[in-house]
């Protein structure tokens, strides 16, 4: 993993499931969307196929994931940081910071420090 400063750390993304609260007034739907995310959640080493890194800890460290190219990365998923859930933050990464930072790995912008 590349260095942030003096830490160990890569900027990650992930897909993320979540209960509506349309889904939370109703018990039939909320249990049938529990059920749903838990077992994409324990089928997830199939992702790893696609690139993906598995979040369900037992299947990174799964038969499935290793041997994998995630294998690596999902050896050292603690030093993954996250964006903090702040809305729109997102968007701002993807719009600005993720093109400022290939403009600059790809010579089109000279980094600035600050």
């Amino acid at each position: 993993m590349p260095k942030i400063g003096e830490t160990n750390a890569v900027w990650a993304n992930s897909h993320n499931f979540y209960l509506t609260r349309q889904a939370t007034q109703d018990e039939n739907r909320l249990q049938a969307s529990k059920v749903f995310i838990d077992w994409i959640s324990q089928k997830s080493a199939e992702w790893a196929g696609a690139g993906m890194v598995p979040a369900r800890k037992s299947v990174r460290e799964s038969a499935a994931v290793k041997g994998t190219k995630q294998a690596p990365i999902a050896a050292e998923i603690a030093q993954a940081k996250f964006l903090p859930p702040v809305p729109g933050l997102g968007d701002v990464q993807s719009q600005t910071l993720e093109i400022a930072v290939a403009n600059g790995v790809l010579g089109k912008q000279t980094p600035r420090r600050r």
